[in-house]
């Protein structure tokens, strides 16, 4: 079942955290200031508007915001398990994104709903990054079954598809595109084994 969105927005969550230390330190009412305002550069704002050196602003925001890598913002919806969707600007919890491990909290910016519309609208991209992801599959084999393998496609009867057995992506075993390692599936089997792998 679905997760319900939040209908929070980003400034609900900062108000609430700045609530809690700002009164902590005389220079947190305007770190609070540079954030709910969307300031691009939070140093120069404070700086410009206070007697604090960068030094003691950086020794500052250390204590209260420690994940130098990590927007504030960020950092505050991260205490609640929380995330912007770039696309949408929805604030949404976690589990509405999908993986991707070259981020700072391996998670895709934009929402799984957002990315479903977007590769509905655009199929294109979706065929080149699935086109790409073959690509790296080992094709000295199927250059070399090339016609039996043709063979096997065009001998396909109504109403199934072309499965590899033993999948090509898999985060245990690496199979090949050749023709012992297909069968013919329902389209129903075929969507339901999508590329599980049992010995």
């Amino acid at each position: 079942m679905k997760e319900s969105t939040n209908t929070l927005n980003v400034s609900t969550y900062i108000d609430s955290y700045f609530n809690n230390i700002i009164h902590k330190h005389p220079l947190l009412p305007l770190v609070y200031l540079a954030v709910s305002s969307g300031e691009p550069n939070i140093y120069a704002f404070i700086k410009s508007n206070s007697c604090y050196s960068l030094n003691k602003i950086s020794e500052v925001l250390k204590v209260y915001f420690p994940v130098s890598r990590r927007s504030i913002q960020n950092q505050i919806l991260d205490l609640s398990d929380k995330k912007l969707c770039n696309s949408c600007q929805k604030v949404l919890s976690k589990s509405l994104f999908g993986v991707n491990n070259s981020m700072f909290d391996k998670l895709q910016t934009s929402c799984k709903d957002c990315r479903y519309t977007y590769y509905k609208m655009h199929p294109e991209i979706q065929r080149n990054i699935v086109s790409r992801r073959r690509s790296f599959t080992a094709k000295l084999y199927t250059d070399k079954y090339r016609t039996e393998l043709l063979e096997f496609y065009r001998n396909c009867p109504n109403g199934y598809q072309v499965d590899h057995i033993v999948p090509l992506i898999h985060p245990l075993v690496c199979g090949l595109h050749v023709p012992w390692n297909l069968q013919y599936l329902t389209n129903y089997d075929n969507a339901v084994k999508n590329n599980k792998f049992t010995n």
